[in-house]
Order: C-alpha cells, then structure tokens, then sequence
C-alpha cells in the first residue's frame, strides 16, 4: 500500500463504527428523554413508546432487559429512575476503563517503538 498511512487508513475504516455509535446513542437518548418529559416514573405514568425504528425496539428490549424500563399492560412504558442512574454508573464506569486501558496500550506501543523500532 503505496501512498496510504495505516493511520489515514484506520481513520477511513472507523468512521462507519464512529457513526453507528453516535446513532445508537443518539437513539437512546432521545427514547429516554420521551420518557423523562412525560414523567412517566411509574405505572399510572406509563406511555406508549411507538417503536417503527428498529435501533428504537433494540433500544427499548436492552434497557427493558436491564430492568430500566418497566413495561404496563396495553404496551406502555415507564422509566425507573433509580435503576436509569445505576445503568448510567455501570455504563460510564465500563466507558472510562476501556478508555484507560486503550490510553496504557497506546503508550506501551510508543514506548516500545522508540526503544526498538
């Protein structure tokens, strides 16, 4: 590969990925934040989630799977607030370790670069 650094080729290949992160996040955010404006904290709250897109469904299985969202008869929903926060934690916590771990690689990578490469 001529001409192409496997930095500018890296940066080519992960911007799909880049994408779809932003996207699924971006979906689950605006799935939650219907929620929270609908203060729909319990059963007599709950509301009708109309799931059409599919990142929309994934996103209400997963957080129902998690005990985030309760589901009422009828097909409504509910936000619990105490296990939202405690998936946000869990979330933010894995988030900032595989941040640490990538910036440790990164740096035994340039180290045994400058020392034998």
């Amino acid at each position: 590969m001529t001409g192409v650094s496997h930095l500018e080729l890296a940066r080519v290949v992960s911007f799909p990925f880049l994408l779809l992160g932003m996207l699924l996040l971006a979906t689950r955010r605006r799935l939650v934040r219907k929620l929270q404006r609908a203060q729909a904290y319990d059963d007599a709250s709950a509301v009708v989630l109309a799931g059409w897109f599919p990142l929309q469904r994934w996103w209400q299985s997963r957080l129902e799977a998690e005990g985030v969202l309760k589901t009422v008869h009828g097909g409504r929903y509910w936000l619990d607030r105490l296990a939202w926060q405690h998936y946000r934690a869990i979330r933010r916590r894995r988030a900032l370790t595989v941040f640490v771990c990538l910036m440790l690689g990164a740096a035994i990578v340039a180290l045994l670069r400058s020392r034998w490469g």
